[in-house]
């Protein structure tokens, strides 16, 4: 009996001891985590804007959610990478090519076929080498790859451009807080010279905000091809009125002599 007991209390004292040694190596087994640390990288040349684009289907929707293979152009990447014709946009595109139209940049070819023109969302003339397609004045270009929406109508199956103009309205704000303008000299081999000038200014119309936005420019230039001396002449105007808050109204001017 003594023997049985003695047998009992060892027993439990032996799994008492189990029990502390797999608690003490539990407790050395603990992973302590990395701190990591989420940063927001901003995207300073809109590579991949976040802002709502129309361009595709008509529905405000970011680029991200859009499925079709959009390329969107803002003013800021037109200045830092000095584009100044469609040409130029071949370099941000992919699968866009230059077409041959001895020195006149009219239109983009995309995926193999001559892409339409178009300004605000309105189809313009066809412009096969008759004369430059200028982008400097542009406050985004929407460069869509494969055919067109059918809200668009017929148009080329291998792409648009939509060239939307400089305005008074700005992304982080409603209308520009106050009058700004700038202008800009350009000086190049083959005696290119390109003076452009451009103005903007919010005011109000009643209790209605608004805003007029003026762009110009002049080029009188040689070329690397001979017969052909890229000149011309640009005007634009771009006025937008809110009556209310979800009720606007949108009005563009450009001419162009070449």
């Amino acid at each position: 009996m003594y023997t049985h007991l003695k047998k009992i209390v060892l027993n439990m004292f032996l799994i008492a001891g189990l029990s502390i040694s797999y608690v003490a190596l539990a407790e050395e087994d603990v992973a302590e985590l990395e701190d990591y640390t989420v940063i927001d990288v901003n995207d300073d040349l809109s590579i991949l804007p976040s802002e709502p684009s129309e361009g595709a289907f008509g529905l405000s929707l970011p680029l991200l959610e859009t499925p079709r293979s959009v390329t969107e152009v803002s003013d800021d990447l037109v200045k830092t990478f000095a584009l100044r014709s469609v040409d130029d946009l071949v370099r941000l595109t992919p699968g866009a090519f230059t077409n041959s139209f001895f020195g006149i940049k009219g239109a983009m070819d995309i995926r193999g076929q001559q892409a339409d023109n178009y300004f605000r969302g309105f189809r313009r003339i066809d412009n096969p080498g008759a004369f430059n397609t200028i982008i400097r004045g542009a406050h985004s270009l929407e460069i869509l790859r494969g055919p067109v929406s059918p809200l668009y109508g017929i148009g080329s199956v291998g792409g648009q451009l939509n060239y939307s103009p400089k305005t008074a309205k700005v992304d982080t704000a409603k209308y520009i807080p106050e009058s700004t303008g700038r202008v800009d000299v350009t000086l190049g081999t083959y005696s290119q010279k390109i003076l452009a000038a451009e103005y903007g200014t919010p005011f109000t119309v009643g209790e209605n905000q608004a805003g007029m936005y003026i762009f110009a420019e002049v080029e009188d230039s040689e070329s690397y091809y001979h017969g052909y001396a890229p000149t011309s002449e640009l005007v634009q105007v771009a006025f937008d009125m809110d009556f209310g808050e979800n009720t606007f109204i949108e009005f563009g001017y450009q001419q162009q002599t070449t």
